[in-house]
């Protein structure tokens, strides 16, 4: 049930994110995904290397979650060209921050929005990734919530737009059960 809850959850936010006029290169690309079952997307970093956009596109990806940025310094080398490539596609493309215990969270989240810069059409709401690799030292849950909710704020405010929490159900049901989290006009959670 929380994967179709999911499913929805990322095709409406996809579907209302998108340009509705029909003299853009991506209009077939949004009829087509009003029309879909299901769609298909993905999470991806300068890990990957360098991608091949029409191979992914061909294989029925349909969004993509980039990596922008880490902690409070690091921001991925690959996420310009990504983001340029995965448009030229019409694939629908969102912009992730991989959270670091230990770290400011109101340092990481300049860092994010230094590295995204401005919101453009076809863009998804910006992510935060919350994942025990990013639990880089020891925190009671009381202050990860806390600083995950600051974080939250402060990119809100600076793009405009409600962060998406990317996180998998495991380790949301451990460490984000705060009331808050629950709350739409704070966050989506995915």
């Amino acid at each position: 049930m929380k994967k179709l809850i999911t499913i929805l959850s990322i095709t409406s936010t996809i579907l209302f994110s998108c340009t509705s006029e029909k003299n853009t290169p991506c209009h077939s690309e949004n009829k087509r995904i009003e029309k879909e079952p299901s769609i298909l997307g993905m999470d991806i970093s300068h890990f990957q290397n360098d991608i091949n956009w029409v191979d992914m596109k061909e294989d029925g990806v349909n969004f993509v979650f980039i990596k922008v940025s880490e902690g409070t310094n690091f921001k991925d080398p690959k996420f310009k060209k990504n983001h340029a490539a995965a448009k030229s596609e019409c694939i629908y493309r969102g912009a992730y921050h991989f959270y670091e215990t230990g770290k400011d969270p109101a340092k990481q989240a300049q860092n994010f929005i230094e590295a995204v810069g401005k919101l453009v059409p076809g863009d998804l709401p910006p992510a935060l990734d919350l994942e025990e690799l990013g639990v880089k030292t020891a925190v009671d849950k009381e202050t990860y919530q806390k600083n995950t909710l600051h974080w939250l704020k402060i990119v809100e405010k600076e793009l405009g737009v409600r962060p998406i929490i990317y996180s998998d159900p495991s380790f949301g049901d451990k460490y984000l059960d705060h009331p808050d989290f629950d709350k739409p006009e704070l966050c989506n959670r995915v």
